[in-house]
C-alpha cells in the first residue's frame, strides 16, 4: 500500500483527506479525536472498520443499503427458518393473537410491540425493514395492504395464517382462564382477579416488561459524542466523511492484491 503512494508528496485524495482531518481537529481544539469509533458511530452505515490477520486496522466501503438488504435475503434458506427468524415469526403471530382493538392492526403497531422489537433487533439488519421481511418470508401467511384513509400498511391474515393466530388466541384464553381466582381464593380475598368485574376478561394478559439494557459507565469520550448533533453531521464531519468516501472510492484502482485501506486503531 505505502509503496504505491507517491514519494515526498501527497496524492490528491490524500491531500483532501489530510486537510479534512486537520480542519476537523482544528474545530475541536483540545479534544482527543477517537477516529475509529467516530467512523463506527457516525459513518457505520457507509464505512466498515475491521482488523487484519496482523491486528492492523483497515476500513472499507460498505455496499449500498439496497444491495446489503438483498444479500441478507439471498443468504436465508429458501425453505426453512433459522432459530432467530422463527422467533421473530412467532412474536408476530403472538402480537396478532393478543390484539384487542376493533380496528385492524397496522405495521406501526406491530413494530412498536416490545417482544417484536426485541426479535427484530436480534435478527434483522438495520437495512431491512420489518414490512419487507414479512412480504418476502411469511407473505403466504400475512399480507400487507395500504389503508385507504391513512395510507398505513394494514395487516391482513391469509387463509394459511388464520389457523395459526386462532390457535394462539385459544392458548392465550386458556392461560387467562387458569389465572382466574378459585372460589376459595375469592372468599378469602387473598387472590385478586385481573379479569375485571363479573369475572370476564377485559383483554389479554399484559406482556412481561422487557428491562432496559444497562448503560455503560459514562466516560468523557461519550460526552464528546453526545455533544454532536444526533440527526446530522456537523460541517466539519461532513467534509471529513466526503474525504474518506472519496479516498475509499479511489482505493480499488491501486490497492495491492485486493487489500483494504489500512488505518491505525488509535485516537488521532
Amino acid at each position: 500500500f505505502f509503496a504505491g503512494l507517491p514519494q515526498g508528496v501527497f496524492s490528491p485524495k490524500e491531500e483532501s483527506l489530510r486537510q479534512s482531518l486537520l480542519d476537523f481537529l482544528g474545530s475541536r481544539r483540545g479534544c482527543t479525536f477517537p477516529l475509529i469509533e467516530w467512523i463506527d458511530r457516525r459513518l457505520g452505515g457507509e464505512i466498515a472498520t475491521l482488523r487484519d490477520e496482523n491486528g492492523q486496522g483497515e476500513i472499507r466501503l460498505l455496499p449500498e443499503p439496497e444491495a446489503r438488504g438483498e444479500a441478507f435475503f439471498e443468504a436465508l434458506a429458501p425453505d426453512a427458518f433459522s432459530v432467530e427468524e422463527e422467533a421473530l415469526r412467532e412474536s408476530v403471530f403472538d402480537f396478532l393473537a393478543s390484539w384487542t382493538s376493533t380496528a385492524l392492526a397496522h405495521s406501526g403497531d406491530l413494530a412498536a410491540d416490545p417482544a417484536v422489537k426485541e426479535r427484530v433487533a436480534a435478527f434483522l439488519p438495520a437495512d431491512v425493514r420489518l414490512e419487507e421481511w414479512i412480504e418476502r418470508r411469511i407473505g403466504g401467511e400475512i399480507k400487507l395492504g395500504p389503508d385507504d384513509k391513512t395510507g398505513e400498511q394494514i395487516i391482513h391474515l391469509t387463509p394459511a395464517g388464520r389457523p395459526i393466530v386462532a390457535a394462539k388466541f385459544e392458548a392465550l384464553q386458556r392461560r387467562l382462564e387458569g389465572a382466574r381466582p378459585t372460589k376459595a381464593g375469592a372468599k378469602g380475598g387473598a387472590v385478586a382477579s385481573k379479569a375485571g368485574a363479573g369475572g370476564r376478561s377485559s383483554g389479554p394478559a399484559p406482556r412481561e416488561r422487557i428491562p432496559e439494557p444497562k448503560k455503560p459507565p459514562f466516560v468523557e469520550k461519550d460526552r464528546w459524542f453526545e455533544s454532536l448533533p444526533s440527526d446530522q453531521l456537523t460541517v466539519e464531519e461532513a467534509a471529513l466523511r466526503e474525504a474518506l468516501l472519496d479516498f475509499l472510492r479511489d482505493w480499488p484502482k491501486r490497492r495491492p492484491g485486493g487489500r483494504l485501506a489500512p488505518i491505525l486503531f488509535q485516537d488521532a
